[in-house]
């Protein structure tokens, strides 16, 4: 095996190219994931109503709903929070029940717990990542 890569020349530098290109998408897909696993671990739970959905219009001119959530964390004060996370159309309706993970010394602090909004982002940014590695390297097998 190593004399098949001290003979090719080019093994080097493609694997260091493809390496840069997968590192960054890797990096803030496994930092995500990281901050997803902090949030289901530390955070406390509740059950929240959907009060609203707050539209906003981006640079280009499309929108998106942003669902607006109200719950009730363990001090019993109600609490409303907006999801950083937007969809056209809407992901949840007025009044729909949502299960909540909120920070218990910062409540504002808050999120709908559901894949969507927790491991979408981990996975899509890892799976970008892997893809150029995964190509990348049966190419590189292939040639040689």
């Amino acid at each position: 095996m190593s004399r098949w890569l001290n003979s090719r020349p080019f093994f080097w530098p493609v694997l260091l190219f493809i390496l840069l290109i997968s590192a960054p998408f890797l990096g803030v897909g496994l930092y995500e994931m990281g901050q997803s696993r902090r949030i289901v671990r530390e955070y406390a739970a509740a059950t929240g109503t959907v009060v609203g959905n707050s539209y906003s219009v981006d640079d280009e001119g499309g929108g998106a709903y942003y669902p607006v959530v109200e719950f009730k964390p363990n001090d019993g004060r109600p609490v409303q929070f907006t999801s950083g996370i937007g969809s056209s159309p809407p992901d949840y309706q007025e009044g729909e029940q949502v299960a909540v993970l909120y920070d218990p010394e910062n409540p504002r602090q808050a999120y709908i717990n559901s894949w969507k909004r927790l491991w979408f982002a981990p996975t899509l940014f890892i799976a970008i990542g892997l893809l150029p590695l995964i190509i990348g390297l049966a190419i590189l097998w292939k040639i040689g």
